[in-house]
């Protein structure tokens, strides 16, 4: 396992430049700038200490795959699939508590003319 305090993500060369093998826990500020980290394909994880954030999330700069979140904070999860970024959280816990979150993008087939799509999170 990797300890970072701060990590900056930094790369468009291609949709998810990131591919995250390994086990990385962030303890300071994770700044999302640009690029996928892509830990759903290649068995990494990541993991948020209690005093773990985000910022500049986006639909070009997510985690795609799961998120751990470790404290007693509310915290939004970094997370998307499929390209999009989308918002999935947890309140103020009374107690030491860790949650997974992961983001699932699917398109539905369609069954009427218009196109419909489906979204769904799952917490663990």
């Amino acid at each position: 396992m990797s300890y970072l305090y701060d990590v900056l993500f930094d790369n468009n060369s291609v949709s998810a430049p990131f591919e995250l093998l390994g086990a990385l826990d962030i303890s300071g500020i994770s700044d999302f700038y640009q690029g996928v980290v892509d830990n759903d394909n290649f068995g990494g994880s990541i993991n948020f200490s209690a005093t773990g954030g985000h910022i500049n999330t986006s639909d070009l700069s997510h985690v795609d795959g799961g998120v751990h979140k470790t404290g007693l904070n509310s915290f939004t999860y970094p997370i998307g699939d499929g390209g999009y970024y989308r918002l999935a959280g947890t309140s103020n816990s009374e107690s030491e508590s860790l949650y997974k979150s992961k983001f699932f993008y699917e398109k539905l087939k369609p069954t009427l003319p218009s196109r419909f799509t489906r979204r769904r999170f799952r917490s663990y």
